[in-house]
């Protein structure tokens, strides 16, 4: 489930960001979107995310939001049965608490220490320090280049990345 969520994602992202650069009509990326993020839903919860994120994105952009709307109208009416057989399940055996209750609520320390294991497994806090330096040296580059070219819309470098930071949010 979690491989195929991750392609189905990653799916969704590229069409995603073909639906936002498209000039002339986008019918046929809008569904081909639509299908896609159906299936990341019903791949795994988390695909909500990611359709959230591309809305949000959308929203910040002020572009084609009522359009992505709809496609969310289409996906919660496609996957309200899914849903109702799961809320009447969870309901049945006294609520979803012990397939949940295991993941502890992550503090700040938490999201440093797994944006800093993305080099990898690496010793102390220095070799971790060092690793963020120098793989973080290109992005910082790209985002000082962003900025002192302005925070204007026609920036082409901006829309990747706001996308990227984003998704790495996410």
């Amino acid at each position: 489930m979690y491989s195929m969520f991750a392609f189905w994602s990653l799916c969704s992202f590229w069409l995603f960001l073909r639906f936002f650069k498209a000039t002339d009509k986008p019918q046929g990326v809008w569904v081909a979107l639509t299908v896609v993020n159906l299936l990341a839903i019903y791949s795994d919860y988390y695909g909500w995310l990611v359709v959230g994120m591309e809305f949000l994105y959308l929203l910040i952009w002020r572009r084609k939001i009522l359009t992505f709307g709809i496609s969310i109208a289409v996906l919660l009416l496609l996957f309200s049965p899914w849903a109702y057989f799961v809320v009447r399940e969870a309901s049945s055996i006294g609520g979803l608490e012990r397939n949940l209750g295991w993941i502890p609520t992550p503090d700040v320390i938490d999201i440093l220490n797994y944006y800093a294991t993305l080099i990898g497994p690496i010793g102390s806090r220095y070799e971790k320090l060092l690793g963020l330096m120098l793989f973080n040296a290109p992005l910082i580059v790209w985002i000082w280049r962003t900025a002192r070219m302005g925070m204007n819309r026609e920036n082409e470098d901006l829309i990747p990345l706001s996308w990227l930071s984003l998704l790495s949010f996410l």
